[in-house]
């Protein structure tokens, strides 16, 4: 039986530790996953993902069913009135999490699952490290909302 897991209060978006088999992986993951990439001509073009690293045992080889699983309900709402949501997320809550499974550990880059909260909850995609600020950034501030990232980056099928 899939376990239900609940997620930690809001703020930043949580990435959440579920490999638990490479201590110096992790702590390189977790760097990389919040270090500041360069994306300009500038060295002001800086940019890094503010999240809620969450490093804690019971997390621990989540798969992304059961993360699927524990995602809050949608209470009925329409894809249009969810994508609406994401824009005012009301206090306590984040558009996306993601997890730091084996296969990011494992990866050249460190693809991260991301997994969507909101416009289509539990649809997932891998994105390198280096892109994270990318989504974190888009998804918070809804300049991008979920369906246009998907485009960028490899979306993992449920």
């Amino acid at each position: 039986m899939a376990r239900k897991l609940s997620f930690p209060p809001g703020g930043d978006i949580p990435l959440i530790r579920s490999d638990f088999s490479d201590q110096e992986k992790w702590e390189a993951a977790r760097d990389a996953a919040v270090a500041t990439y360069h994306a300009g001509p500038t060295p002001t073009d800086s940019f890094s993902a503010s999240l809620q690293i969450v490093d804690d045992i019971q997390y621990r080889d989540i798969s992304l069913d059961e993360a699927v699983d524990s995602l809050p309900t949608t209470n009925g709402k329409s894809v249009d009135e969810r994508i609406a949501d994401i824009i005012n997320l009301p206090d306590g809550s984040y558009p996306a999490v993601l997890l730091a499974d084996a296969h990011a550990l494992d990866s050249e880059g460190f693809n991260f699952l991301v997994i969507d909260l909101y416009e289509n909850p539990g649809r997932a995609l891998r994105v390198p490290a280096s892109s994270l600020w990318i989504v974190t950034t888009g998804l918070e501030f809804g300049t991008q909302l979920f369906h246009e990232l998907a485009g960028q980056f490899e979306e993992v099928p449920n």
